[in-house]
């Protein structure tokens, strides 16, 4: 499975977690993902996605910082998990 939240990050699986990627800039100049964190959920996965945002923000301003934190939560909404997850051939019980 490979779903992506934002340009910044997707959740990926193997046999045993959902693996949260965070893209980044290669020497090259090109874009890759990495994976930042191994998870038993994908609730664990996406709070980790805004637990990141906060701790790597370089703001001063608690509104700036919110907005951040929403505009994460606004993209993981957008998200159909359950048609992704099939598409992907996936299984929800």
């Amino acid at each position: 499975m490979e779903l992506h939240i934002n340009n910044d990050y997707k959740i990926t699986t193997d046999s045993y977690n959902f693996i949260l990627n965070k893209r980044y800039k290669k020497q090259d100049g090109d874009f890759a993902f990495k994976a930042i964190g191994y998870f038993g959920t994908i609730n664990s996965a996406m709070k980790s996605i805004i637990n990141n945002v906060t701790l790597q923000s370089d703001t001063t301003d608690f509104k700036t910082l919110c907005d951040k934190v929403d505009e994460i939560k606004k993209d993981i909404d957008a998200i159909d998990f359950k048609r992704d997850w099939i598409e992907q051939g996936g299984i929800i019980k």
